[in-house]
């Protein structure tokens, strides 16, 4: 897991990761540098509210997951323990189960990662690879709908 930001023209990756996932709530936490981030998801409607996604699978790609747009999600960023940007969205896109994790579900998910250095890490956390796909995406924009831009 890797949570990217964009704040006041700096590509900041989070390589340090943490979260507490339960049906309808998302808590994940993220460090780099000086800097932490908190972002909090929430969604209030029913399983039948998402559209299915393809996900791979040991079996190839299935539609296995739900996504809405209709997600709450806040983004606090800090900087020394400084918080320095706090907002809130109320069409995020979130994924909000699967066809094996309904609401009635009463167990949560928890976990950390990091991105190492290694080969991976160095694409992931690529400025420069991701200032293009940021720009490549506002060109499309220009064009087509793209939820969330």
């Amino acid at each position: 897991a890797l949570i990217a930001l964009h704040y006041k023209g700096k590509f900041l990756p989070f390589p340090y990761v943490k979260w507490n996932v339960q049906w309808g709530s998302w808590q994940v936490e993220g460090e780099y540098n000086e800097y932490s981030v908190k972002r909090s998801g929430t969604f209030d409607g029913s399983e039948g509210d998402g559209m299915l996604v393809l996900c791979p699978t040991n079996d190839g790609m299935k539609d296995n997951a739900l996504e809405t747009y209709e997600g709450k999600l806040r983004v606090r960023l800090y900087r020394w323990g400084k918080l320095i940007f706090d907002q809130l969205s109320d069409d995020a896109c979130l994924e909000i189960g699967g066809l094996n994790y309904w609401k009635g579900s009463s167990s949560n998910w928890i976990g950390r990662s990091e991105v190492s250095e290694g080969p991976l890490g160095k694409i992931v956390m690529n400025k420069d690879l991701d200032q293009l796909g940021a720009d490549a995406l506002r060109t499309a924009s220009f064009f087509v709908e793209i939820p969330g831009l």
